[in-house]
């Protein structure tokens, strides 16, 4: 959640290539546990929900980064998830 808030975007290399396989063994393990559709999108949600909560507290973006919404972070995980 917090790579893509920061509004890095799946890739094949670097950093981004991490991010990416990282979601490739989500989306792996999602399909593992028969989880898809609604349930997938009401974790996401609620996972970035409550990201974006906990970084507003802890580690506020500075004055001159523009942050994702966690509406928008949801959205990016969702579609890097293929749903």
């Amino acid at each position: 959640m917090p790579l893509l808030a920061e509004g890095l975007r799946p890739r094949a290399r670097g950093r981004a290539g991490n991010l990416n396989s990282l979601l490739v063994v989500l989306r792996e393990r999602l399909d593992a546990i028969g989880w898809g559709g609604e349930e997938v999108t009401s974790w996401v949600r609620a996972a970035a929900d409550a990201d974006h909560r906990v970084r507003a507290r802890t580690s506020p973006a500075a004055d001159d980064v523009a942050e994702q919404s966690a509406a928008d972070t949801a959205r990016l995980v969702l579609e890097a998830l293929g749903g």
